[in-house]
């Protein structure tokens, strides 16, 4: 179990280097950002709670993205005083990217892969968020929020469906 254990930190700590860019953005800033692009104007609070991060660690994180001009801040459609966090088109022009940069890394190690270990690696990975993810909570922070394009038939939809979950509100 322990070499497993080990494994999994590994390809978790490879996939999250291969998937970093040169554009400078640490990883909870990209998730911030991935967010941002997938949500209408979310307040900071909304931020915060899809990052698990305190409002006092979102407000920072805001604040560097909005000094980078990544992030604008704009007034609520209903109360002057709430303000909306959305991309600046510099943010969206990052953002794209830096994902362009980060999924062609991971893409690229595994096109390298033979396809019967690219099937047994997607097998094995299924198979282990079937048996990880077994409450709704876990995987609407997990997964339902993942910062990808929504599909309606993957299999974060169909484990949440499975466990209770209505429809995902994107």
């Amino acid at each position: 179990m322990d070499n497993d254990l080990r494994l999994i930190w590994l390809f978790v700590r490879t996939f999250e280097e291969r998937q970093k860019t040169a554009g400078g953005l640490t990883p909870v800033q990209f998730a911030a950002v991935r967010f941002l692009a997938l949500h209408d104007g979310p307040n900071l609070s909304a931020v915060a709670e899809a990052l698990g991060v305190s409002n006092a660690a979102a407000t920072k994180l805001v604040d560097r993205l909005v000094g980078r001009k990544i992030v604008a801040r704009l007034e609520g459609p209903i109360d002057r005083r709430e303000r909306r966090l959305v991309l600046s088109q510099r943010g969206q022009e990052v953002l794209a990217a830096e994902t362009k940069a980060g999924v062609g890394r991971i893409e690229e190690a595994l096109a390298r892969m033979k396809e019967e270990d690219r099937a047994a690696l997607r097998r094995g990975i299924e198979a282990f968020l079937q048996v990880a993810l077994q409450d709704v909570e876990l995987v609407k922070r997990v997964w339902l929020k993942c910062g990808y394009e929504h599909v309606a038939d993957c299999l974060g939809e169909q484990i949440y469906r499975r466990l209770g979950g209505g429809p995902r509100q994107v």
